[in-house]
């Protein structure tokens, strides 16, 4: 294996490892102590759990990571590539509904908040459109990845004969 290709492996890990574990993480630290107590409140009167959502950042970053590395040390012909690149669009189709839909991935956009503050209510937050475009980014990417490992084993079987 190519020193390159371990290198830009290393790199495309490191970057979703410092996305989307420590610049959470670390977010919660940074923050001074009257926000970090705003942060039950947000949850008693949302139902929106903060805490929840960080964690569900550090687990699909260390998964991004893995899957990264082994995208990006496989052939682009191999099984390992198509099916590491598919997985990847898959995970961010679904971070991206998680972060639209505000810890319900399956709202796809719609996002409805009562609030329990004083006389209550509720908030719809109508982000259809960002859906949409995610799907649209899921499908061409999906697409690239697809073209990516057929072209890859046309070549091989080309360099065979």
């Amino acid at each position: 294996m190519e020193l390159k290709k371990i290198e830009k492996a290393i790199l495309f890990s490191s970057f979703y490892i410092f996305i989307f574990t420590v610049l959470p993480s670390l977010s919660l630290w940074i923050l001074p102590p009257e926000i970090q107590g705003t942060i039950p409140l947000i949850k008693e009167y949302t139902g929106i759990d903060i805490r929840s959502f960080i964690f569900v950042m550090l687990i699909v970053g260390v998964i991004l990571a893995a899957l990264s590395f082994l995208k990006n040390t496989a052939s682009e012909g191999s099984n390992a590539y198509l099916v590491a690149g598919l997985t990847i669009e898959m995970i961010g189709f679904f971070l991206a509904s998680f972060l639209l839909g505000l810890g319900n991935p399956l709202s796809m956009g719609v996002t409805i908040i009562n609030l329990n503050y004083s006389s209550g209510g509720t908030l719809i937050l109508d982000l259809q459109l960002a859906a949409i475009l995610s799907i649209s980014i899921l499908l061409m990417s999906s697409l690239k990845t697809v073209m990516n490992f057929l072209y890859a084993r046309k070549e091989n079987k080309n360099e065979v004969l």
